[in-house]
């Protein structure tokens, strides 16, 4: 959205600039205005909304995944803030002007290291404890899963993990040791991991209890491969599966 020029707001953006008294949620693609929107909404909500719901500055709560992103809401909030100023004197406006430093606009870690340095001692931790960057947690997240893998080798008592690695990794641990760091990471995105972990468990059990295509995991492979080569393709190919050696289906998806 253009910055250099006021704004025409859709009726949906008006709703989610001027909505109060009720929890929202605004869901929309990329560069639709997301930012213009939220900044124009906290201005609402310091400047025209009804009294009983306006704020100040300091009550505001904004967060965001990047400090990039959190800098460029403040201003964008202290932009609209002094284009209001510039139309009327008002006190009450000048007032959040300065107050826009002290607002509550940060990452969502950074929000929650306050909130602890805040109760350190209700909570008793160290007040100087610090926040793990993006580089450091990968590099803990890969020692994590060397020494995962170190441990399961020394329990494999009867080789049946070794055995695996060979056969489905060529016996090079590598792609499984980045996979299993990667499924932590986006078992760590979801609301309930547990429960994803219980469905895909479900899911690959129905796949091993019926025939290729009648389960949803066999249907989504055997989507895959029509995508590739066409039906003659996965007749073959299905052929192959349902036969003795199940290692082929390595090869149908090569």
């Amino acid at each position: 959205m253009n910055e250099g020029k006021q704004p025409t707001w859709s009726e949906a953006q008006l709703r989610a600039i001027g909505e109060t008294g009720k929890n929202l949620l605004v869901s929309a693609a990329a560069g639709s205005g997301k930012t213009s929107v939220l900044s124009e909404r906290c201005v609402e909500l310091i400047c025209h909304a009804d009294p009983k719901t306006r704020c100040d500055v300091r009550e505001l709560l904004v967060v965001t995944f990047t400090r990039a992103a959190a800098a460029e809401m403040r201003a964008r909030i202290e932009k609209k803030l002094r284009e209001r100023a510039a139309q009327k004197n008002d006190a009450r406006l000048q007032r959040q002007i300065r107050m826009i430093d002290r607002a509550e606009i940060s990452t969502l870690h950074s929000f929650c290291g306050n909130v602890l340095r805040r109760h350190f001692a209700a909570l008793e931790i160290d007040p100087a404890f610090t926040t793990l960057d993006e580089s450091e947690a990968k590099l803990l997240q890969v020692d994590v899963a060397n020494e995962l893998f170190e441990q399961k080798y020394a329990d494999d008592a009867n080789a049946q993990f070794q055995e695996m690695i060979q056969s489905h990794f060529g016996g090079n641990d590598t792609r499984l040791r980045q996979r299993v760091v990667s499924t932590h990471q986006f078992l760590c995105s979801l609301v309930n991991p547990t429960e994803w972990c219980r469905r895909a468990v479900a899911r690959l059990e129905e796949a091993a209890a019926r025939p290729l295509a009648g389960s949803d995991l066999g249907a989504a492979f055997l989507f895959e491969l029509g995508g590739e080569g066409g039906d003659e393709f996965v007749v073959e190919r299905v052929d192959l599966v349902e036969g003795d050696d199940h290692r082929l289906v390595g090869e149908a998806r090569a």
